[in-house]
């Protein structure tokens, strides 16, 4: 009972490490350090660890493809665009424009992970809205709330839905019977009431000569990734269809990205190593872990 109450403690323990980050601890250093008490610990013998790492390789290779892809997509500028002709297209109307950015981030979420959504796109949007002098609040909930309510649109919209796909298999048509609807309708619900909550900030208007008129860094790498990313997109799609590893296309995507970065000498390693969270990692390791160790 001792040995079961204690690792509880542990999990518990980093999670709060996690969350709170005292003395400005990183979550990798976190979770590292929680995933090695419980192999001392022997909550989870070392070749039981091999054998949960070997079983969740999908889960773990569509991470860091997927976060490397956001991460490409980012240096080329990808989502302060997509954040940029959102505000075109709305024509001043802070409405539109709040609608706008719901929907910007519900095709990225269900394309590229709800992480992409509110890691990346979130600061563009606040930059944008910054920039014309409207209340940020509204839009930061739409982004915080849309990478929520979209992350159930397609099974690579939440890495969390691979073990659901893995756990009960029927591929993609069997996940959007049960959850394309509900997810259509929370993110019905969400524009509501936030549409209700937020009336007065969005009846303003703003003028279309204070959008931003910045080019990306690099045209041609901004088309090559663009197109990459539509292609990828499909191929997510038809994997999750025929029942193909997800992880296969998200690092085989990153991989074109990375050489389509050094081709067009956008590819900038420190930066990458930085914009990848591998703190996401560590916790993905660290709680099936944890996991594999309460079943023991």
């Amino acid at each position: 009972m001792f040995h079961f109450i204690t690792g509880i403690l542990i999990f518990v323990l980093t999670l709060v490490l996690i969350m709170l980050r005292p003395y400005r601890i990183s979550e990798a250093v976190a979770a590292a350090a929680g995933a090695a008490l419980m192999l001392i610990g022997r909550y989870l013998l070392p070749g039981e660890a091999i054998l949960l790492l070997k079983g969740e390789w999908n889960i773990y290779g569509f991470f860091l493809g997927l976060m490397t892809i956001s991460a490409i997509a980012e240096q080329a500028g990808i989502f302060q665009a997509m954040a940029n002709q959102t505000g075109r297209l709305a024509k001043g109307s802070a409405r539109r424009l709040f609608l706008g950015v719901f929907l910007a981030g519900a095709l990225l979420t269900a394309f590229l992970s709800n992480d992409a959504t509110a890691l990346i796109l979130t600061p563009a949007v606040f930059v944008l809205v910054t920039r014309l002098r409207l209340p940020v609040l509204p839009y930061m909930f739409a982004c915080t709330f849309i990478a929520d309510t979209a992350s159930f649109l397609l099974p690579v919209s939440n890495p969390i839905n691979i073990l659901i796909l893995d756990s009960f298999g029927g591929g993609l048509g069997v996940f959007l019977h049960y959850l394309f609807l509900p997810a259509i309708f929370c993110i019905l619900l969400n524009i509501g009431i936030f549409l209700f909550l937020f009336r007065k900030d969005l009846r303003l208007k703003y003028k279309m000569s204070d959008l931003p008129a910045t080019q990306p860094p690099d045209q041609a790498f901004f088309r090559f990734t663009l197109a990459t990313l539509g292609v990828i997109g499909v191929a997510f799609v038809l994997a999750s269809t025929f029942q193909v590893p997800l992880s296969l296309v998200a690092l085989g995507g990153a991989i074109v990205l990375l050489c389509g970065a050094w081709r067009f000498k956008q590819l900038e390693w420190k930066r990458l190593g930085h914009e990848i969270s591998w703190s996401l990692l560590f916790l993905s390791v660290e709680c099936f872990w944890s996991y594999g160790a309460s079943k023991t």
